[in-house]
């Protein structure tokens, strides 16, 4: 049920007393932007009410003003999401717009760790760490001009969230928590993780729905004086995945990106802005980050002994290109402005033949409906010495949205604003997506980031479902917290 007018203009009154009148955003336009993510949702909510705090005091005073209202609260940062995570359920929703909270609050080269707000960007983060000569122990996210440091932190990242230090939130009942070394109440220093239990780890990963994240510690290293790049041609899908999985305990790589030939036009054209050679091979696309140039390049030539087995080598400018920290969201549309939306899984290693062998047979038996509705496929891969990941993308035309088109060149923005919407095929790819999603849950796989799309809490053995409830019951007994997410349809089920 929608709030009364006087409840609702009373409510815009207190907040704005919190924020400031300027950031309570009514306008329905821009609810809907912030209410939306990079996939179309049938059925989702637009919030009542987005209203972006500037500090985690204020963060905390909202909570505690929202307290016993019954009001669902979305936490949104930067926006990148593919699974709906930050998506309101209802049209009742308070939602939180984490960008203002964007202040590096400290660099500490001698102790190792930076602190930074959670609506920091990546860009950010790289531009104030090079000022030092460092970076930090974090996988980036490619969106990081746009993805916030608060968002990697509630979704998981594929190179894993050993980083990160420690967490400041905001619970459900308005205390403010701090994690590992951090949590002293005296003299506390956000070095150390491992301190008593990871109450660091149980934050993330979480979608949001344990707490909202204020605050992030992460640990930080001297950058590396040289890199190496190398690229592969392989004239079949198993010799990719073989010379994959050989090189995965190579752990001295920081990228090892496998793409199917689709992929690998679809990259060269957005990269380059030029149409990309027609090319019938999977690809291979390698960096080494090092000390000094000539170990860059001894582990460069570990890498090509083994890739040399099954393939043949493209000039290193391809890895370089792609290799290079250029944070944009500009890779979400083809060069002709088509859509994507990909789906993840995570395998063990021995299971990579098979997982990617039963893809190619979804996708066969399924061609004449691609082909049908003009939706184009490609596909990721990537081994490192913990798992597989497979992701398949679907790429089609439809109605580019306002997320994208905020985000890139004005030109483009422009032009792409004219491609008309195309219901049928969102239809249709919003089916296969679900379809590609039980396929690889039915073959055991895991997921890098869970949200409202992935199965999580229906897929845990009955004592790991129970305790999942317990802790959501503790942190956030109203469910109040983006709910839904992690499969938690309510605290009680």
């Amino acid at each position: 049920m929608m709030p009364g007018i006087e409840t609702e203009t009373s409510l815009l009154r207190d907040l704005a007393s919190i924020v400031g009148p300027p950031h309570v955003i009514t306008e329905e336009a821009e609810r809907r932007y912030f209410s939306s993510d990079f996939f179309y949702w049938d059925g989702a909510g637009t919030a009542a009410i987005v209203v972006s705090p500037g500090s985690a005091e204020e963060v905390q005073a909202i909570i505690r003003m929202l307290a016993g209202s019954g009001r669902e609260i979305a936490i949104r940062g930067g926006g990148m999401s593919t699974g709906r995570s930050y998506v309101p359920q209802g049209n009742a929703a308070i939602l939180l717009d984490m960008q203002r909270l964007n202040r590096i609050r400290e660099i500490n080269p001698k102790d190792r760790y930076l602190v930074a707000e959670t609506g920091c960007t990546w860009q950010q983060i790289v531009d104030a760490l090079s000022a030092h000569e460092m970076v930090c122990d974090f996988t980036i996210p490619g969106s990081g001009s746009v993805a916030t440091v608060g968002g990697a932190m509630a979704h998981n990242v594929t190179g894993g969230m050993k980083g990160v230090l420690g967490i400041e939130a905001v619970r459900a009942n308005g205390d403010m928590i701090r994690t590992g070394s951090w949590a002293r109440e005296a003299a506390p220093a956000p070095y150390w993780r491992d301190y008593g239990p990871d109450l660091t780890g149980l934050f993330l990963g979480d979608t949001g729905a344990f707490g909202i994240k204020t605050a992030i510690s992460l640990h930080i290293s001297p950058a590396p004086e040289a890199s190496g790049f190398a690229s592969f041609a392989f004239s079949s899908e198993p010799d990719l995945i073989l010379t994959m999985l050989a090189l995965s305990n190579c752990d001295y790589l920081s990228m090892r990106s496998g793409f199917d030939p689709a992929l690998t036009r679809i990259v060269i054209e957005v990269q380059t802005g030029t149409p990309a050679p027609l090319t019938s091979g999977w690809t291979l696309h390698l960096r080494c980050d090092q000390l000094n140039e000539a170990a860059a390049q001894a582990g460069i030539l570990r890498a090509r002994n083994i890739c040399l087995r099954r393939g043949y080598e493209l000039p290193q400018s391809i890895a370089a290109g792609l290799g290079a920290q250029r944070l944009s969201v500009r890779g979400c549309l083809s060069r002709a402005g088509d859509r994507w939306i990909a789906t993840n899984a995570v395998f063990p290693l021995s299971r990579a033949a098979e997982a990617t062998e039963k893809l190619r047979e979804f996708l066969n038996a399924h061609e004449a409906e691609f082909i049908a509705h003009d939706v184009k496929i490609a596909s990721f891969v990537t081994a490192n010495p913990y798992h597989f990941q497979l992701e398949p993308l679907f790429w089609w035309s439809d109605k580019v949205s306002e997320l994208a088109l905020r985000h890139i060149d004005s030109g483009e923005a422009e032009k792409f604003r004219l491609i008309p919407e195309k219901p049928a095929n969102r239809v249709f790819i919003t089916h296969m997506r679900h379809e590609v999603r039980d396929l690889f849950q039915d073959l055991g796989a895991v997921h890098v980031h869970t949200s409202k799309f992935f199965r999580y809490a229906e897929l845990l053995c009955p004592g790991t479902r129970r305790l999942l409830q317990d802790i959501k019951q503790t942190l956030d007994p109203e469910n109040m917290l983006n709910p839904g997410n992690l499969g938690l349809k309510g605290v009680s089920s």
